[in-house]
């Protein structure tokens, strides 16, 4: 498959995050104009020169995030992306996030896809081999603790981490990545961004050509959260 999983993706608050936030949490509208859920998988193999990094993000999912403004330790969030809502390169979403993950290097210009071309990647994706959309319908994320203590990755500084467990094809992981949030007067922006491999899932990376051309087993889950009380 020439993507990968939009993986649903989370950013929390500060200490740690509990399955079920206490009355004291309030719910959060979250701003979908300014939230995104998304991965970013890339070439590998002898030919990887001829492939592309690709987008992939959730154009619609299902999101709860619980504020205690009082102690965000008592916080959570999570997230539910059904995998027939992944757009493949989006065209608007590309051109609105392209200068962040560049400025990350994990993804450059992006390339222009036919409609075949997108429908050959969405077969692919679906099929039982890879994300199996017909036993594994949806991508679940839950934020289980967060971490005060800085982080750098892909030579940027982060403020501290998340512990996110991610479901994908019937198969859980769950890894701590760099996240940077911003709270207060009601108001909070995050920003996450962590490496996954699909066979962590269960998963072999797509690839054709006798394997001179595939995806790589890595990708990276990437998201944008802006949210505020009622």
């Amino acid at each position: 498959m020439t993507l990968g999983m939009m993986v649903t993706l989370v950013m929390p608050l500060l200490l740690s995050w509990t399955e079920a936030a206490p009355a004291a949490a309030l719910p959060y509208h979250i701003d979908p104009e300014k939230t995104l859920f998304a991965v970013v998988t890339h070439p590998a193999g002898v030919f990887a020169w001829l492939g592309h990094r690709h987008l992939i993000s959730a154009a619609s999912y299902t999101a709860e995030l619980r504020v205690d403004e009082g102690d965000l330790g008592n916080s959570s969030f999570q997230v539910t992306i059904p995998v027939a809502a992944l757009a493949i390169d989006a065209p608007a979403v590309s051109a609105a996030v392209l200068p962040r993950l560049r400025a990350f290097g994990v993804l450059d210009e992006q390339p222009q896809l036919s409609v075949d071309d997108v429908a050959t990647i969405r077969e692919r994706m679906d099929s039982p081999a890879q994300l199996d959309a017909g036993r594994a319908p949806l991508i679940e994320a839950r934020v289980t603790a967060l971490h005060a203590v800085p982080l750098v990755f892909a030579g940027r500084d982060f403020t501290g981490s998340v512990e996110l467990a991610l479901t994908l094809h019937q198969h859980t992981v769950t890894r701590i990545i760099p996240a940077t949030i911003r709270h207060g007067n009601g108001h909070m922006t995050a920003i996450a961004m962590g490496v996954f491999r699909f066979t962590e899932f269960g998963i072999q990376p797509f690839q054709t050509a006798f394997g001179l051309l595939q995806n790589a087993d890595d990708f990276y889950l990437y998201a944008e959260l802006a949210a505020h009380a009622p």
